[in-house]
């Protein structure tokens, strides 16, 4: 441009539409590890709620089917026994942030697994006998938080 030529005045320039979602991106994972957490991890603890009474539903029909699919055998006081293992249904839960972008969060679900004995009369006349609680173990089950879901 010759000198004492005037310039013409630009507008000034923005980025394209398209390259807004990178520019948040970016700007996102320039924020502090947690920043981006901190506003949903209430909505992910009630996801994990959920997700954590479904599990606890799932374990309640595998100690039904613990307690009726136990295979008896003779017992010494005449009748049969048998011994199974159930789970909860009362269970505690809780959950944790992570430093990982890809698992930003662990959950944890502790129940008790019950051990019971169950004794069948030797015969029909006999009085019917409750099951026995032979020993109580506490679980906790560890989730990760993938993807926008509960992982095992």
């Amino acid at each position: 441009m010759a000198h004492g030529a005037r310039q013409q005045a630009r507008p000034p320039h923005r980025p394209q539409a398209r390259l807004y979602p990178l520019l948040i991106a970016l700007l996102l994972l320039a924020l502090p590890a947690g920043t981006i957490h901190a506003a949903d991890e209430q909505t992910v603890y009630k996801h994990f709620q959920t997700f954590a009474k479904g599990w606890m539903n799932d374990l309640s029909k595998i100690s039904r089917q613990n307690s009726s699919k136990a295979e008896q055998k003779p017992a010494k006081s005449g009748g049969e026994e048998a011994k199974y293992a159930c789970y909860g249904p009362e269970c505690e839960i809780w959950i944790k942030k992570t430093d990982s972008p890809q698992t930003p969060y662990i959950g944890f679900i502790r129940y008790p697994e019950k051990h019971y004995l169950k004794k069948t009369p030797r015969s029909t006349q006999d009085p019917s006998t409750e099951d026995v609680l032979l020993a109580t173990f506490p679980v906790t089950e560890i989730f990760r938080f993938t993807n926008n879901r509960w992982i095992f």
